[in-house]
Order: structure tokens, then sequence, then C-alpha cells
């Protein structure tokens, strides 16, 4: 039984006072769910394709970024330039350039099928065209490198890398239609459909820093010794909450232009990629009329809703059951992603969290508070979460987690909560390694702001200046970023290659089928002869008992004591 938590009120700041205060049926959001069959075949039939993997070299890595006709607005984040002025050695750096691999959520797996599937079935006939042999990894493949270098601001102003190296605004909305113009075409870059399954896809590794990783930090050489110098770093993707149809915002916001059955809303018969997105969240995206609806009951008549609703903004709704879960996808990546990078060196995880879309994005003050309550959900959510020593919500505008306070742990957990305004490389206590966010885009390389020289706009382009994710994130200059290299989170709090995912959930599929196939048997010669077959079909259900492994088991770590400094950290 999961530890029940009581929940924080808060005061609305500049909003709708009905929006969040008076929630009375608080949906606490878990994330589960099995593979279907089709995305473990598809997964089981890469494994039989797979070429040996390919081996990469830090002199290959520095000889692309040579090569790449970008130029880089800040040298001292260059992996040649940290060599030779830091003297930090070559083998240090090929590791951190090695260790680089997207990751996605498990649960997301089912809907990279599904929307192959939509895709292929009822798209345009330049979707239909470009889908028809491709599958999951091929798809993580393409979301990693069809991108500008460059995607920001509401009219979508872009810079295009080579061979086209164009700038511009719009045009985007047309990719993947009879109406998109060269070179913003389906071939060359993502539509936005795609956009918004791309931004629930991580990238992570390790990284030499060269500051404390502030906003205004512009890629100067900070003292040794003042900050950390290596640790885990994270691209992700905030909810997206400025332009209505497309993103997060067609999926969170309800309003009555938008959300209308003949635009794929509520019970629509006429396939729509809205279903898909439905189907994913845990029920058909809602009419402005049925959220509404919603929000005129009495509170014990919430339960029949798969969603909990607040009103903001004048006649605009919020879904946010959608909402937390889409943040509840990035935290689970980063705390399984932590936990399985501090197990394997041996200490614990310090993970700093930066505010995803609580920027400009956001779309009401009161967010913050929902960011931090989707993470208390993914914590209590994950299992075995035995090397992270701390969570801190930097410059994120809350106080408690479901009552936890600052510095308090949070129940059930080791973990302790802090919410700060630490910079992202700040020192972390000894016997911690610091895995830190930042804010990615879904259709930029890293540091996206930071192609078009500006160094301290947004986290992004701070996050470029103060580390190496402009070279060992961008597949243009580091080989190893790829679909191949894709890792899965899962439920028992660590990544896992998604070769290494495909046999243990086949696996687990199989046993289930086993005992299901076994169950019926015995249930039929019982019929026959109920009393002979008593004790054979009890010894049965002992044996296979016996013989079941729990997954979580097979793969869980041997407890290891490490002690952490927590006094020098405790103010």
């Amino acid at each position: 039984m999961p530890p029940q938590f009581s929940r924080t009120i808060w005061i609305p700041k500049k909003s709708n006072p009905k929006a969040l205060r008076s929630r009375t049926n608080v949906i606490q959001v878990a994330l589960n769910g099995t593979p279907s069959q089709e995305v473990l075949a598809q997964l089981e039939q890469a494994k039989k394709e797979n070429k040996e993997k390919a081996s990469y070299t830090l002199d290959q890595l520095i000889s692309r970024s040579s090569r790449f006709v970008a130029k880089f607005p800040c040298a001292n984040v260059k992996v040649e330039s940290i060599m030779h002025k830091l003297g930090v050695p070559g083998e240090v750096l090929e590791k951190h350039m090695l260790s680089v691999y997207p990751i996605i959520h498990h649960m997301c797996l089912n809907l990279l099928v599904d929307f192959l599937q939509y895709k292929k079935l009822h798209g345009s006939s330049i979707e239909k065209s470009l889908y028809a042999s491709m599958d999951i990894l091929a798809f993580v493949d393409r979301l990693l490198k069809r991108r500008p270098m460059s995607f920001l601001g509401a009219n979508d102003r872009y810079l295009l890398p080579p061979p086209h190296r164009k700038r511009g605004s719009g045009g985007f909305e047309a990719v993947g239609t009879t109406r998109e113009k060269h070179p913003l075409s389906l071939v060359n870059y993502l539509s936005y459909d795609e956009m918004k399954v791309s931004a629930l896809l991580s990238m992570s590794s390790w990284s030499c820093f060269i500051n404390n990783g502030r906003r205004k930090n512009y890629g100067a050489l900070d003292a040794r010794g003042t900050f950390e110098e290596e640790g885990v770093i994270v691209g992700q993707v905030g909810a997206r909450l400025k332009r209505e149809r497309v993103m997060e915002y067609a999926d969170c916001v309800v309003t009555s232009s938008q959300n209308r059955p003949e635009l794929g809303y509520g019970n629509t018969k006429s396939p729509h990629i809205n279903y898909v997105w439905g189907k994913f969240w845990g029920g058909p995206l809602p009419t402005y009329r049925d959220a509404n609806a919603v929000l005129q009951m009495q509170p014990h008549e919430h339960q029949s809703s798969p969603f909990e609703y607040a009103a903001f903004g004048g006649n605009s709704i919020f879904n946010i059951t959608v909402y937390k879960k889409r943040i509840a996808i990035t935290a689970e990546i980063l705390l399984c992603e932590a936990n399985s990078r501090a197990q394997a060196c041996g200490k614990k995880a310090y993970v700093h969290v930066v505010g995803l879309g609580l920027g400009v994005w956001r779309a009401f003050e009161e967010q913050d508070e929902l960011f931090i309550e989707a993470w208390g959900d993914a914590l209590r959510n994950l299992n075995r979460l035995t090397h992270i020593a701390y969570v801190d919500f930097s410059y994120i505008g809350c106080s408690s987690m479901y009552g936890t306070l600052h510095n308090e742990k949070f129940p059930g957990s080791d973990v302790v909560i802090r919410f700060s305004k630490r910079n992202l490389h700040d020192k972390v206590p000894h016997g911690c390694i610091l895995v830190c966010n930042y804010a990615w885009d879904g259709n930029s390389l890293p540091g996206n702001e930071f192609w078009m020289d500006k160094l301290c706009s947004t986290g992004d382009s701070a996050a470029a200046c103060s580390s190496c994710i402009a070279e060992l994130h961008n597949h243009h200059i580091n080989p190893a970023v790829s679909g191949q290299a894709l890792r899965v989170a899962v439920k028992e709090g660590r990544v896992i290659t998604w070769a290494e995912y495909a046999k243990r959930e086949s696996f687990r599929k199989y046993r289930e089928s086993s005992d299901s196939g076994n169950s019926k048997s015995s249930s039929s010669s019982k019929d026959q002869n109920e009393s002979s077959v008593t004790s054979i079909s009890v010894k049965h259900h002992v044996s296979s008992k016996r013989s079941s492994v729990p997954e979580a088991s097979a793969a869980a770590p041997p407890k290891k004591k490490i002690k952490i400094d927590r006094k020098s950290f405790s103010k």
C-alpha cells in the first residue's frame, strides 16, 4: 500500500483563483503499462538485424567538429580546447563521448508504434511514403537527426544546418503535407506531429564542466575547485503551452475554439492523430463541452472522468492529469538515469532539476505547483531508487512537495528534497555525483539559441556555454548519437538497453502465457477428474512459484553502504 500524502494548498498569484486552489479530486498519476506485441516484434527483429556495434574515437569527434560548418560561438566548450587548456586526459573525454545515449520512458514505446501505424494508414501521401518501412529505432534516429540547429519563439524562428544554412521563420506547420516547401520538407525536417513525440526523448552523457553553469556564464573558465568539473548532463524538453492545436497545448489546454469533435476531440469516429494521444494519456481528449461539464460536477461525481481539470485564464480549461503525466515522464527518466549512473560508479546522485517549460512556455502562474506534484508522483511510482541522495529543484516557485519541506526526506524513501537557487554545476556533497538536466527542445540541436550567438538568453544556451553538450549531444559531431543507442527507463528505477528491455519483456510475456496455459489445462483436467488431479495441480502450482523469479529482483544490485556528507550541505 503506497503511503498517503497530504496536499499543500496554495494561493494563486496572477491567475483565475478557481484554477487550482479549490481542487477536490486530486489525481496522483502513475505511469504503468506493458509493451504491445508489435513493440516487442519490432525490437526482436532489430536484434536480429543489428550489426556489430561501431567503435568511435575522440579523434573522430574532434575531426568532425573541425569540419562542422557552423561556427562555435564559444570555443572553450569544445573537447579539444578542454584537453589542451584544462589538461583533461583524452581517455576521459573519449569516455564522455561514448557515454551518450537517448532515453525513452518504457510507456512511450507503444506510442511510437501507434504513431507510426496511424501515419502509415491515415497520414498524407508524403507521410505514408516516408514511414512505409520505418520501425521504432529508425523513427527515434530520425527524431534525433532531422532538426534545425535552432528553433525558437512564437513565430518559429529557425536556423537550418548545412547544406541549407538558412535563417527564417514559420513554415513548419506545412511539413509533411502537400503544402510543404523545400527545404522545409518531411524528408529533411520533423513535422509538428513528430516534434510532439521527439519532446518525450531525453539525451544523456557524462561531460566536463568549465564553470558553475550560471545563466550568464558566457563560456567563461571559472577557477578550478569552485564548481563540479565533471558530471552527468541530461537534455529534456518541457511542455510547450503557447501555440493552439500543436505540441502539448493540444492535449493540456482545453478551449472552445480548439476542442471540437471535427478537430478530433471527444469520442469521434473519424481517424485523427488525437485518438493516438488520447489512448496514450488514458482517455479520449475531451471536447470543451465535456471538460466544462466535469468542472460543473459535484466532487463525488468527478470519479467518472479520467482527467482532472481546472479553469484558468478566463474561459480556458487546463487538463491537469495530462500535464502531470507529461512532466512525470521526464521526471522518471531523469530519476532512472541518475540512479543508474550513480550505481555504475558506486556513488549517490545529487539530482539538479530545472523548471522545464516553466518559462515562456507556461500556461499560468501556478504551474510550478503541478510540476512539483508530478515529480512527487514519479518518486512514488518508481522502485529501488537506492542511489539517489538528493533531488534539488532550482529556481522553481515552490517550498514543499506533498507536504515534504526543504531538506526533508520524501516519504517512503531516503531521497532528500531541496528547493534552492543553485547554479547548474555548483558543488555537491562528498560521495555524490552531479546529475543535472537542461532545457532542450524537441526540434533543435542541443544549445538551441547558442547557435544563433545568444549565449545567455535561455537555460539551454547557458548549458551549452558551461558543458560539452554542443559537441557530445550533437549527431553532426558525435557519431555515437543514434537511435541504435536507445535506452529505456523502467519502473525498477534504472535505464537499460532496448535489446535488454526486449529480452526481459518477451520472457515475461512468455511466462504469463505459459502460466495462463497451465491454468487452463489444470482447470480442464479438474473438470474431467477433480479428485485425482487436485494433488497434481497443487504440486505444479508450488513448482511454478519456486521457479518464478520476480523481474525486478533479477536486476537488483547488491546493497552497498555509501557515505554521504550531509552536514556540509544541510543549510
